[in-house]
């Protein structure tokens, strides 16, 4: 039980950040640009970091309109990586 509410968690991290990148990771998924294997690792990658708190605190800003992740962010690569297909 406690693994699923530690994956949920870093699920939502991780959408929210892609949302404060101006990211829809929804549709990109859906498009193809994002598999769905990549969204899992993205995850895991995510329950590793050593600041979720940190990364929570940040992304609980409403008006959050972030140009990149923190650098500490285990998903950097690959959220920059997203950010140049869109834009």
């Amino acid at each position: 039980m406690q693994d699923t509410v530690v994956l949920k968690k870093h699920a939502a991290l991780f959408d929210d950040m892609g949302t404060a990148l101006g990211l829809d990771l929804q549709t990109q998924a859906i498009g193809g640009d994002l598999p769905l294997e990549e969204i899992s690792e993205a995850v895991l990658r995510c329950t590793k970091c050593a600041h979720p708190e940190k990364c929570a605190r940040l992304l609980a800003v409403s008006d959050l309109q972030a140009s990149a992740p923190p650098d500490y962010c285990r998903n950097r690569d690959l959220l920059d990586n997203l950010q140049e297909q869109v834009g």
